[in-house]
């Protein structure tokens, strides 16, 4: 399914649509920008309308209601870029940003409601926007290494206002007011976080893992008070991705994504691992996982892979090949519409190649860099309202964002 990639791609991200059972919408961070998946033609579009040429992808990140919003972030070398309209365009959006070589995204599950979002810049830690990317201001207070890589928010911030970053060679911070001031647990201090995964049901069983390079995978039951190492049957410990079950309260399922190509499964909330690499190159680091938000009922899983492009397991089948028109298959990010069901619809952030979406849930692509001046994505993230209002955001030095769903 790698047609429309190039040979030469790196997948760093993939963005799943929320109403992908019904939109097919899938999106690839590359090093070549955003594309995404058209299923009826088979291959990926290339969605870099408004994104710099050859633009590397880090991150995406895509509205929870993305069905309605069609809002979409990528992070990238140059900013964060933002759309509104699935893709189809993009805007930068980094003023206040000091720094824009964007590593993470993390949006608030509220965020049609309350516009709010995070990212995590190289060496200047934490950003804030209250305003859906207008305007940012620092909130590093109590993080001493500010190299940030990857943010998440918890399920219930409107409520909890607690917020992770994963921070280079320090572990984990937490914070409980909305990034305004940060500590850490203990267990996890010396380890570099790739990245992090908060249960679905976190404010009950306050559950969260973390992916390290070199440690394998943690868990932490009590908010990120306390880690300890979850690796039986992690035969390979650089991990690079992790993505939980939206039902992970009943099914504890859990997937991991390792730095020599592999994906492993656990479904005992991290106390054993089995491989679930079929089908996958056994070179390519696994960047980016993207798990349907109906996993229970489609069993669909994508993983984006740094020089192999996008690639999607179904029904816990074989890994399969989903570059189509994806020109640039060094994939840093992925982001999936909150609509995936409906919409189909996801989005790859490519190191080099810009933006890229697929409305045929990752069968097709399209570049969506218009009005982006680099290429060089690292995140991409949607709209929690993606589906009614079509903003996204892409980032990588600079912020830029996207009302039209990627068009511009």
């Amino acid at each position: 399914m790698n047609n429309g990639f190039s040979s030469n791609t790196a997948v760093m991200a993939l963005a799943i649509s929320p109403d992908f059972e019904n939109d097919q919408a899938l999106f690839a961070g590359t090093s070549g920008g955003v594309y995404k998946w058209d299923k009826d033609a088979g291959s990926w579009k290339p969605m870099n309308n408004g994104l710099p040429l050859n633009e590397y992808v880090n991150v995406l990140a895509i509205s929870p209601n993305f069905k309605n919003d069609r809002v979409l972030f990528a992070g990238a070398y140059s900013g964060i870029f933002k759309s509104t309209d699935g893709g189809e365009s993009w805007l930068p959006m980094n003023i206040g940003l000091t720094n824009t070589n964007i590593q993470s995204i993390g949006l608030s599950p509220n965020f049609p409601t309350d516009a709010t979002l995070f990212t995590g810049a190289t060496y200047l830690g934490v950003f804030k926007s209250s305003n859906g990317g207008g305007s940012w201001s620092s909130a590093t207070s109590g993080i001493t290494n500010i190299y940030v890589r990857v943010i998440r928010t918890s399920p219930a911030y409107p409520a909890d206002h607690t917020v992770f970053s994963g921070v280079e060679g320090l572990g984990v911070y937490r914070s409980i007011d909305g990034g305004f001031s940060w500590t850490t647990g203990t267990g996890l201090l010396n380890e570099m976080v790739w990245d992090l995964a908060l249960s679905p049901v976190y404010p009950i069983d306050q559950t969260i893992f973390a992916g390290t390079d070199g440690g394998g995978v943690f868990q932490s039951t009590n908010g990120g008070g306390t880690w300890i190492p979850k690796n039986n049957g992690l035969l390979y410990l650089s991990i690079y991705s992790l993505a939980i079950s939206p039902a992970f309260g009943t099914d504890q399922t859990l997937f991991a994504g390792t730095h020599n190509g592999k994906v492993f499964k656990s479904i005992k909330a991290g106390g054993n691992w089995s491989d679930f690499s079929s089908g996958l190159p056994t070179d390519k680091q696994i960047f980016a996982l993207a798990i349907s938000p109906n996993y229970s009922s489609d069993q669909t899983l994508f993983a984006g892979s740094f020089g192999g492009g996008v690639f999607q397991s179904v029904g816990g089948g074989p890994w399969l090949p989903l570059n189509t028109d994806l020109t640039d298959l060094y994939i840093v990010g992925l982001g999936l519409s909150p609509g995936f069901k409906d919409d189909q619809t996801l989005f790859a952030a490519a190191s080099d190649g810009g933006i890229f979406k697929s409305t045929t849930g990752g069968k097709a692509w399209i570049a969506v860099n218009t009005d982006l001046p680099y290429p060089n994505m690292g995140e991409v993230s949607l709209s929690p309202n993606y589906t009614d209002n079509g903003t996204l955001y892409a980032a990588f030095s600079w912020v830029y964002q996207s009302t039209d769903r990627g068009d511009h």
